[in-house]
């Protein structure tokens, strides 16, 4: 009989000795956050909308542990927000987004062409390249520039009056493809009108490039009726 009892003293001390810790979920006491916090990494909220607040605030998210929290309160949860040693998410920087290119689209902006030859004046065959995207009457001045290139990207020199969007060449080859491109820009300014119900509008700075691509045939009065428009 002794013996019988001692074999069932020894397997309940064996069984002590190889039972698990305390379950995580039993509440206990801890002295400061860190050791709070090797149990509960994120903390502990008294409930769940108290977590909820935690994460909108920038913090990981609690564990929701309401009688760990009652007895931690006084000593860990200082500014009363309901959890207790909270821990908050690093910063992570956005990542920069590349500006979107200008996408190109096709509009009416007529381009006049004219072959003239100048028998007055040194005898010279010229064209007249006539971009009336400049020809558009304001109170501030438009600037434009205009650069002629052949099929094989060669630029072909050229006089500019962008005043009216006039710019002239040496004749051009007929049958030959060729591309005119015209960059206008307006600075800010006041746009005043009898017609404008507020007297005057601030018109912002504006920029467009026209591309025309074309093949000349050497006619008086050849248009190309649409051009490739950035803005």
């Amino acid at each position: 009989m002794r013996r019988l009892a001692l074999i069932l003293v020894l397997a309940f001390a064996g069984a002590l000795l190889v039972a698990p810790a305390a379950d995580a979920a039993t509440p206990g006491k801890f002295s400061n956050c860190t050791k709070l916090q090797k149990r509960y990494p994120h903390g502990v909220a008294k409930s769940r909308p108290a977590a909820a607040k935690q994460y909108r605030l920038g913090n990981y998210k609690p564990t929701v542990k309401p009688a760990v929290y009652a007895l931690n309160k006084r000593n860990l949860d200082r500014d009363k927000d309901g959890t207790a040693c909270e821990v908050t998410r690093p910063k992570t920087k956005p990542t920069p987004t590349a500006p979107t290119a200008p996408k190109p689209m096709m509009i009416d902006a007529p381009l006049d062409i004219d072959a003239i030859v100048y028998d007055k004046y040194q005898g010279t065959t010229v064209t007249y390249l006539k971009a009336r995207a400049c020809l558009f009457s304001t109170e501030v001045r438009t600037t434009c520039s205009s650069q002629l290139t052949d099929a094989a990207g060669t630029v072909i020199p050229t006089s500019s009056n962008p005043g009216d969007g006039l710019a002239s060449a040496l004749a051009l080859t007929p049958g030959a493809a060729y591309t005119l491109v015209v960059s206008t820009s307006q600075p800010a300014h006041w746009s005043c009108s009898m017609y404008n119900p507020d007297g005057c509008s601030w018109i912002t700075a504006t920029q467009y490039t026209y591309r025309w691509t074309f093949t000349y045939q050497n006619v008086e009065n050849q248009i190309i009726p649409q051009a490739e428009v950035t803005y």
